[in-house]
């Protein structure tokens, strides 16, 4: 029998799972409760199959603009290969564009368990990203949650709407508030783009500060 412990390379995906559906509901997406409650002895057996990649023909996609969506739900799609080129990503785009043709989202989640490294996408296959609006790569995810560390504070993604609330009850300008950079790991987490702010809660709440979201280099 496979081995099914959770530092086996099933089990470490397992774990990558988790993280992916935690991320997902981060970032507003409304995770059906039997995605989370799988043992680990049933993600094998569906993994032995080839159906461990997670789909949800029902999920409405999260800050898609409507000209994109086309009504086949959301695939999140588990790379097994270690490396992740322009030439298998093409080849991953027309197999799953056979098999999911109306897809709304398509998430990619790269190999990052087991022995192998986190590698940093090239821009050969960021330059073939950039033509599918509806495609993006959730890079560095683990079988661990960095967001559930202790010493991160609690966070989440304002809504524009909030985002001018909190700007006018401060009176401040949004470019004298903290910044994160988008390529840090908390926008990544929510999926924020430049311009967004975090919201973020310390000591239970007796602190509480914002943080708006810059493009990379520019703090």
């Amino acid at each position: 029998m496979a081995n099914t412990t959770e530092n086996s390379e099933i089990g470490l995906l397992f774990k990558v799972r988790g993280t992916v559906l935690t991320t997902l509901k981060d970032r507003g997406y409304e995770v059906p409760l039997g995605s989370t409650k799988m043992s680990l002895d049933d993600f094998r057996l569906i993994y032995e199959q080839n159906r461990h990649h997670l789909y949800f023909p029902d999920m409405i996609p999260v800050n898609l603009k409507d000209e994109y969506k086309k009504g086949g739900g959301v695939l999140v799609y588990f790379e097994s290969s270690d490396k992740f080129d322009k030439k298998i990503f093409l080849a991953r785009m027309a197999q799953l564009n056979k098999e999911y043709p109306d897809l709304d989202k398509l998430f990619f989640v790269l190999k990052t368990y087991g022995d192998v490294k986190a590698r940093k996408l090239n821009n050969f296959v960021r330059s073939e990203l950039a033509k599918h609006p509806n495609v993006e790569v959730l890079e560095n995810i683990y079988p661990f949650d960095f967001m559930k560390n202790s010493l991160v504070p609690e966070c989440y993604l304002l809504s524009e709407e909030e985002k001018n609330a909190v700007v006018d009850y401060l009176d401040t300008p949004i470019y004298n508030f903290p910044k994160y950079e988008v390529s840090d790991p908390v926008p990544v987490r929510f999926g924020a783009k430049i311009g967004d702010m975090i919201y973020i809660k310390r000591d239970g709440g007796l602190e509480l500060s914002y943080r708006v979201v810059i493009k990379t280099g520019s703090g």
